[in-house]
């Protein structure tokens, strides 16, 4: 099937000009990523609606089609559209799939003693998790500025996610960080996580998994050649000096997981953020919105976070995008259509743009803005900067069987990671719930048992948005943005067939995150899966391994609308 950007609106300013009135309500718009503001490809639907297409869907199929009456008079030729539908197949490729079970051997189409697990899920946030067994005497070279600190372990954490920014946590599996680092963890419960950047790439190559191992080796600061930065009289473990983000965190708790691995749970306590990362664009000086007053951005292309992408192997930002999420449209008549937003890229902040003396009155330690989330009412960036500091994010996009009339649902959820390696890896989303309604896939993965996972690439990222549309349970998102969904082979769910890597997925738990506020209505839980068997197209394989320059996976970034793309660090 074609791996492409299929959308039924976009903001493009050619849509109103594409489908004749002639077509019927069970045709599409392709716009394949080459061609998508220029020349549209028409093709028709080979589904006819399910039986459980409801008057909603249909309503909305027929709105679309009555908005779109004009033909779009440059279009050529049949030939030359065809044309452009081969080449859009032939960018996009639909070889055959390899199919691995983790717990079995790895097919000959793999590289030997590599991790496709790990290298299918990406990218992922990288930091560096640092502990101290003894709050120690500091010393400090007033020559070089450096600080050093006894007892201190440092190792790469490649892959975390968040998982509720009120409060603000943190969550990994346990078999994510040595041993040695874990102990100390669960005897300190204190730990910091400092943001891994470009200028970090030689040390994160040390320090990184190899050779199929589930986590890297714990280090000293000067083993990786990194400086670090101690607070609070070394009353907490040390961060990394030259991060520009950095987490001080208490563990919360660590909770069981199968074979003796536990879900690490942290709270943040206190954020550092470096002014370096931030701009002054759109700040309260110039805009407020909804009585909230933004002082300052934290950009993405300012931080230059790395992505783990597996196997030795790191990724950096290609660029930030914008995309903001579909918006309902109700007609007179009451009929409802949806409109998608298109995926455009954002304008580089490669310089900072910012007013340096605007950004040292915010205050903080100096060069760096903080911000103790139990201690203070807001932040004085006027936001909570969770999600704006944990990045480039791997979207968990979910799909599941609705249990009673088994509707297909699939759902973008920006909160996904791994949360257990081995040979029965475990995938975490999760999901958030108001006033005891919890969403499709929650609901849906605890009632069938199962769920998947379908990486988001460049092609399928505005279908990706247009899934989240909030349309009701008795609906389907395949249905409403074209996709085809077919049967998965190990478990009893709907897979994106589109989608060249797909993780069919057993339900394990469900874990509520943690809250203070009980009498809040906003419920964040943990939903966690084993992974039974991967899904990989061949033709994202260069020399048996895969290639993120072949898959382009869309990350989520920070904000409303911002998204990411990485390319490989050299």
């Amino acid at each position: 099937m074609l791996r492409a950007t299929l959308a039924f609106l976009t903001t493009s300013p050619i849509i109103n000009n594409i489908l004749p009135a002639t077509h019927t309500t069970n045709s599409f718009l392709l716009l394949s990523s080459a061609t998508r503001r220029s020349t549209p490809v028409l093709l028709r639907s080979r589904r006819s609606p399910a039986p459980y297409c409801s008057s909603r869907s249909s309503r909305f199929l027929s709105t679309t089609v009555t908005k779109m009456t004009n033909a779009h008079n440059d279009l050529s030729s049949t030939e030359s559209a065809a044309t452009d539908l081969s080449n859009t197949t032939k960018e996009l490729g639909a070889g055959s799939s390899i199919f691995w079970k983790p717990d079995s051997a790895l097919p000959a189409d793999l590289l030997p003693n590599s991790n496709p697990f790990m290298s299918a899920l990406t990218p992922r946030p990288t930091a560096w998790i640092c502990v101290s067994d003894e709050a120690d005497e500091s010393s400090s070279s007033s020559s070089t500025g450096s600080v050093s600190s006894k007892d201190s372990k440092i190792a790469l954490l490649e892959g975390y996610n968040t998982a509720s920014d009120r409060p603000p946590v943190m969550i990994f599996g346990t078999d994510s960080i040595p041993d040695d680092v874990l102990e100390v963890l669960k005897r300190k419960k204190k730990c910091s996580l400092s943001l891994a950047t470009e200028v970090q790439l030689d040390a994160c190559k040390k320090a990184c998994a190899k050779d199929g191992a589930m986590s890297g080796p714990s280090f000293s600061f000067s083993d990786l050649g990194l400086i670090p930065a101690v607070r609070d009289d070394g009353a907490r473990p040390p961060s990394v000096s030259s991060s520009p983000v950095k987490l001080h965190c208490s563990l919360v708790e660590i909770t069981d997981l199968p074979d003796n691995r536990g879900l690490v749970i942290l709270e943040v306590d206190t954020y550092e953020i470096g002014k370096e990362v931030l701009s002054t664009s759109g700040s309260s000086k110039k805009s407020s919105s909804g009585g909230r007053q933004v002082t300052a951005r934290v950009e993405a292309d300012l931080m230059k976070p790395i992505s783990s992408l597996g196997n030795g192997k790191f990724g950096r930002l290609e660029g930030v995008y914008d995309m903001y999420r579909p918006s309902k449209v109700t007609a007179k008549d009451g009929s409802i259509s949806w409109v998608n937003q298109v995926f455009i890229k954002s304008r580089p902040r490669d310089e900072q743009d910012a007013d340096e003396d605007y950004l040292s009155s915010l205050g903080g330690s100096g060069d760096a803005v903080e911000f103790t989330y139990l201690e203070e009412e807001g932040c004085i960036l006027g936001y909570n900067p969770t999600k704006q500091v944990i990045l480039p994010r791997p979207i968990g996009w979910i799909s599941t069987y609705e249990k009673n009339q088994r509707i297909p649902h699939v759902a973008p959820y920006s909160f996904f990671t791994d949360v257990g390696r081995g040979k029965r890896p475990l995938v975490a989303f999760v999901s958030m719930a108001r006033r005891g309604e919890r969403k499709d896939a929650q609901t849906d993965s605890e009632e069938m048992g199962q769920f998947a996972w379908n990486v988001v690439t460049r092609p399928l990222a505005e279908q990706m948005n247009y899934s989240s549309a909030d349309i009701t349970s008795a609906e389907s998102e395949f249905e409403l943005i074209g996709l085809n969904d077919v049967p998965a082979q190990l478990i009893d769910a709907p897979i994106v067939e589109e989608a060249p890597i797909v993780f069919e997925c057993r339900y394990v738990k469900t874990k509520d995150v943690p809250r203070h506020d009980e009498a809040n209505e906003t419920r964040w839980s943990v939903v966690i899966g084993e992974v039974l068997g991967i899904k990989i197209d061949k033709d994202i394989l260069t020399d048996r391994e895969i290639d993120v320059t072949k898959v382009l996976p869309v990350a989520r970034m920070g904000y409303a609308q911002e998204y990411g793309l990485v390319e490989p660090c050299k």
